[in-house]
């Protein structure tokens, strides 16, 4: 990649359509773990050598100009050229649903056939029916062998051409699955009755202790059991009762009844399906945050003790106190923003911070504002801002 590319993918950071990071680092060395399929729309012309230049997900800048019909940067506005679209419009669309193929579903079965197709191709044939049949003189010099079949095929009908068979979906083997909770408003009233915060959507972010005892933020969710989690969704659900609901180890039937009681009370979907690096999500959307609260106290053996606390509280609220090294502790309902170029959609406002250390490294990483004062910003996982946090908040 020319040193100028890799300067303006940096500097830029994220891409502006689904506020990702263009290029995942790993938090402790610095490298590059991941890096998407980039587009660049260049605006540099010789009149202005020096214009900046805007990078895009190629998918995210493709489902831009494929479903708003717009064909100009969503920051600069300016128009996108004629090679560049033709580029964008052949992207395939990842959200498209690719059936899979089932080893069941054979070609039809040549037996079953009565001849009646091949004799409707005779027919079209120049000459009629007899063209398409054997010879009644025999064999031509040029022809097959008398004991052979005729041109046409055995028996007057003509061979079928091998219909192809649909390429299988690659599946990926699964390695963790999260849960992405998003809130249509928050639904509390201060004591007065009035609504906090109406019409404000939020999402919900729980913290994760480090070694050094520090948070960072992110879903509930983690790495997948065998022998316990049949799916992506088992994966996620157990995770989220034993990380944000302090269960040990709830069995199949609890895992069962939780599932049914989110589908039940909320809109649960598939976020992101098994990527390459085994990574899955699921969404769930509630109406409100207390009724979501509200719905955790209906699963027995469930620590509920949070709801109906302030917010500090929830903040500070210690959820698995039967682990000797906890690995959760507290929770924030994180207000969303309306998206800067898509109507209609929302983001998670964050902030992108960075710390040079001894060894001259630069670790970069992203923050959202405290719901508390006198608080340091929340600095997010790894993988938070990504596409399982668009696909949730595009179910608002």
């Amino acid at each position: 990649m020319p040193p100028r590319d890799q300067a303006e993918i940096e500097a830029q950071g994220i891409c502006a359509i689904c506020l990702g990071e263009l290029v995942e680092y790993d938090e402790d060395t610095g490298d590059i773990i991941h890096m998407y399929t980039l587009f660049k729309l260049d605006h540099t012309t010789p009149a202005n050598p020096s214009a900046v230049s805007h990078w895009y997900h190629q998918t995210c800048l493709a489902r831009y100009v494929r479903y708003n019909a717009l064909a100009t940067c969503p920051v600069s506005r300016q128009e996108i050229s004629d090679a560049d679209l033709s580029i964008l419009m052949q992207v395939p669309d990842e959200e498209d649903e690719e059936e899979e193929y089932d080893d069941d579903d054979q070609e039809e079965d040549d037996d079953d056939d009565d001849g009646s197709l091949a004799n409707m191709f005779a027919a079209a044939m120049p000459g009629g029916p007899a063209a398409a049949g054997p010879s009644a003189a025999g064999p031509s010099a040029a022809g097959p062998s008398a004991a052979g079949p005729s041109a046409a095929g055995r028996g007057g009908r003509r061979p079928r051409a091998a219909k192809p068979k649909p390429a299988r979906p690659k599946r990926y083997k699964p390695t963790c699955s999260f849960l992405c909770i998003s809130v249509r408003q928050l639904g509390f009233t201060t004591r007065n009755g009035r609504p906090i915060a109406p019409g404000i959507p939020c999402v919900l972010l729980m913290g994760h202790l480090q070694k050094t005892g520090r948070r960072r933020w992110g879903f509930p969710g983690g790495q997948r059991e065998r022998g316990r989690d049949r799916t992506t969704l088992e994966n996620a659900v157990r995770e989220f009762a034993e990380e944000f609901l302090g269960m040990v180890r709830p069995d199949r039937r609890t895992i069962r009844y939780i599932i049914d009681l989110l589908k039940k009370e909320g809109t649960l979907k598939l976020a992101v399906d098994t990527n390459a690096s085994g990574y899955s999500a699921w969404s769930i959307v509630f109406r409100t945050a207390k009724h979501f609260e509200d719905t955790l106290k209906k699963i027995r053996g469930a620590n509920t003790g949070f709801v109906g606390r302030t917010v500090e509280q929830k903040y500070n609220y210690q959820f698995s106190r039967h682990q000797r090294h906890p690995e959760t502790k507290g929770y924030v309902w994180s207000p969303l923003a309306p998206h800067p170029v898509l109507q209609g959609q929302w983001v998670l406002p964050t902030r992108t911070e960075r710390i040079q250390h001894r060894n001259k490294r630069i670790e970069r990483y992203r923050t959202v504002l405290p719901p508390i004062p006198n608080v340091d910003p929340l600095r997010l996982r790894a993988g938070t801002v990504g596409p399982a946090l668009q696909r949730t908040l595009s179910l608002l």
